[in-house]
């Protein structure tokens, strides 16, 4: 399917300032009818300062990007002060743009830097909204205002007929692996076309001690509906700033609406003072060798078993890194987690409310490091797809399947199939969504991280396809929602009519038309007509590749055609 690139016009315009296009702000004293008029009629606009003091840079920027500004900072100016170079007024409360807000407003600059990256990578800019109707992993994928959507490690909620997409907002450079703004919201009644809604949890800016201060790291959320209490409720992974990995705490927060604001509630490690299911009495010592030995969150010293590290968090709580949520058919919820130092996953039930752990979970995969869990349900029994435990580095995914959620589950192996399946693509996974309206159809999301510049994450949705009692995650450059719609099944020839096959038998399939033969075996010319004598048969199915494939098989080599090419 070919892309169509948009026409972009550049208009440069010196000395004039965000304020004085009257599209963008209808007080301004300098009228601007030409240009409100394309604003009016559908032209986007983007606006654009150059840090320099002259015109001069701005012109030469154009030419070559990134050349920056020539002259030296003006005395008193916000970049003599140490102020970022990038300046945000409210032109509002301050009309002589005397204080610059930029550092109260990361999420403002993440936006524009989002929105730069954005063209720096693709070197134009983003299609209208209504364009999009595919997938296309690993692209840039930009919202209705043009920017790369910013939601990495991310769930999705189907709440009311329209979909929710929370995710980590990250901003540029390696700072961006860490919590810089918040998590942020995006919502879409189709999939492919999404809508800004925001952060609708920010980090705390005023309090460097807090759980989700600037620097903590926020990670995976994911957002639950309670039909009893009617709230919203979301659970990420949360490392207390200044302690690396060793928090692995889960944190919690609340809203009335979908869109939040979310309001944070705090964290805990989870199941504090319960045992899991099925614990034998030995792995209830607490072991001396667990308590003293220092864990890189890919390998033990000892097994997990002999090790007892669920003893060892007992009081306290189970270490809770990557993260899912999933609700069953009768709205019962689970919180899935890597715990005991990355080595084995967790299933624990929440209380009815949401907000907590119910103290009744499962340890599955004991010693088989697996993070980056998530689970689904397909014609009742339990899947799973998780990855293994390499950093930032991708890995062959890892999949398994159970009756009950509380096992016992059976690996399947990796599901990934296709180029580069062995490192999934690329990728990690974060989420499956399970379609409305579409029984048995699941998308697979995944992240690309890009560590060394976190902004420039990308996504890998891919369809989740069932054959042989497991699933399939396959590689697509580019797909839509029609790969999960039924295709017919090409008939076999014994399976045609029988006034057909007396027809072959008497080498005439259309009136006045036999085969020609050729070493014993139909001719390429006869083919065309072959295929379309089948069409017009009334029991012949419909629609694309409706010629069975079984009349290729009949054909010499070289002779063969795709259907309905």
């Amino acid at each position: 399917m070919p892309r169509r690139l948009p026409n972009v016009v550049l208009i440069l315009a010196d000395d004039l300032g965000y304020g004085d296009v009257r599209s963008f702000h209808p007080a301004s004293r300098i009228p601007t009818p030409h240009i409100d008029q394309l604003a009016r009629e559908g032209v986007r606009f983007v606006d654009a300062h150059s840090n320099s003091a002259v015109c001069t840079p701005t012109r030469y920027g154009l030419l070559a990007p990134g050349s920056g500004g020539w002259s030296d900072p003006k005395p008193g100016s916000p970049e003599e002060k140490g102020l970022p170079p990038m300046q945000l007024y409210d032109l509002k409360a301050d009309p002589k743009e005397s204080k610059n807000v930029v550092a109260e407003h990361p999420e403002i600059v993440a936006r524009l830097e989002g929105l730069l990256a954005g063209y720096r990578a693709t070197g134009r800019s983003a299609p209208a909204r209504g364009e999009r109707a595919t997938f296309r992993p690993g692209e840039l994928w930009p919202d209705e205002r043009g920017v790369h959507i910013n939601a990495h490690g991310g769930g999705i909620l189907d709440f009311e007929g329209r979909y929710y997409w929370f995710g980590e907002h990250k901003v540029e450079g390696e700072a961006g692996n860490s919590a810089q703004v918040g998590v942020h919201c995006y919502s879409s009644d189709d999939l492919y076309n999404w809508k800004d809604e925001g952060i609708v949890l920010p980090v705390v800016k005023d309090d460097p001690d807090h759980d989700i201060a600037v620097g903590s790291i926020v990670e995976r959320p994911k957002v639950l509906h309670n039909r009893k209490t009617g709230k919203f409720v979301m659970w990420f992974h949360l490392e207390r700033k200044g302690t690396g990995y060793a928090s692995a705490r889960t944190g919690v927060a609340v809203a009335d609406r979908v869109t939040g604001p979310y309001a944070y509630r705090g964290s805990f490690r989870p199941n504090a003072g319960a045992w899991p299911r099925g614990i034998r009495p030995e792995q209830k010592v607490r072991m001396e060798a667990a308590a003293g030995h220092r864990y890189s969150g890919g390998d033990l010293p000892d097994e997990p078993d002999r090790l007892n590290l669920a003893a060892r968090d007992f009081a306290g709580g189970q270490m809770a890194r990557d993260q899912t949520l999933f609700v069953d058919d009768d709205g019962t919820a689970y919180h899935a987690y890597a715990s005991e130092e990355n080595s084995t996953l967790h299933i624990s039930r929440l209380a009815d409310d949401y907000l907590a752990p119910a103290g009744d979970y499962v340890r599955v995969f004991p010693g088989r490091f697996m993070e980056a869990p998530a689970l689904f349900k397909h014609e009742g029994r339990y899947y799973l797809v998780a990855s293994g435990c390499t950093g930032w580095a991708p890995n062959a995914a890892r999949s398994a399947v159970a009756d009950s959620i509380w096992g016992p589950w059976t690996e399947l192996g990796n599901p990934a199939v296709g180029p580069d399946a062995e490192r999934t693509f690329e990728s990690q996974s974060t989420f499956v969504l399970p379609l409305r309206d579409r029984p048995g159809a699941f998308i697979f999301m995944a992240d690309r991280w890009r560590p060394g510049n976190a902004i420039d994450g990308r996504y890998v949705w891919l369809p989740v396809l069932f054959r042989n009692g497991r699933f399939e995650i396959e590689w697509r450059d580019e797909w839509d929602l029609a790969a999960f719609e039924p295709r017919p099944a090409a008939p076999r020839l014994c399976q045609r009519p029988a006034s057909f096959r007396r027809r072959i038998r008497a080498r005439t399939l259309v009136s006045g038309i036999r085969p020609l033969r050729s070493g014993g075996t139909s001719s390429s010319r006869f083919a065309p007509r072959v295929r379309q004598a089948w069409r017009s048969s009334s029991r012949a199915p419909a629609g694309r590749g409706a010629s069975p494939s079984a009349w290729n098989h009949a054909l010499p080599i070289g002779s063969q055609t795709s259907p309905g090419r």
